[in-house]
Formats: C-alpha cells, structure tokens, sequence
C-alpha cells in the first residue's frame, strides 16, 4: 500500500493549492506538476543585488548555500546578458 494514498494526496494538493501553489502542467496519469511564483520571484529579485554592509558573523547552512546560488545566478544571468 502507498504511503500517499489518493485520499491524502488530494487534501495534500487542495491545501497546496489554497495557501497558493498552482498546476502548472498536468503530467501522464494522475501526475502534476506545482509551481508557486512567490518563492522564485523573491530569489530571482536579489539575484543581482550585491550585499551591502559586513558578512554576517554568524550563518547556517542555508544562508551559505543560498549566497552559493545568488552568485551562481548573477554569473549565468551576466552570462546571458539579462543581468544589469
């Protein structure tokens, strides 16, 4: 037996799409695919953005691995010509 059974994968979507996930394509079968823009588009928007001030003297693994992204991006956008 699946540990997600469908009654629980549809309470699962419904909530997902109530706090503000969307389909963004239905896949083969029973599958979809959820996309929620208010994660990316605060990402997208410091992704060009220098940090100002001191480096923090204390961060987690999350910090560092987002900075890790941040700069990644900035070099792919530049790449692409996108950045400013």
């Amino acid at each position: 037996m699946s540990q997600w059974p469908s009654t629980k994968a549809r309470k699962v979507l419904a909530a997902l799409l109530k706090i503000g996930w969307s389909v963004k394509r239905e896949a083969s079968g029973s599958h979809k695919v959820l996309e929620r823009e208010q994660v990316i588009k605060p990402v997208l928007a410091g992704i060009c953005k220098t940090r100002r001030g001191p480096k923090p003297k204390h961060t987690n693994s999350d910090d560092e691995r987002y900075e890790s992204v941040r700069v990644e991006m900035n070099h792919l956008l530049e790449g692409l010509g996108i950045a400013t």
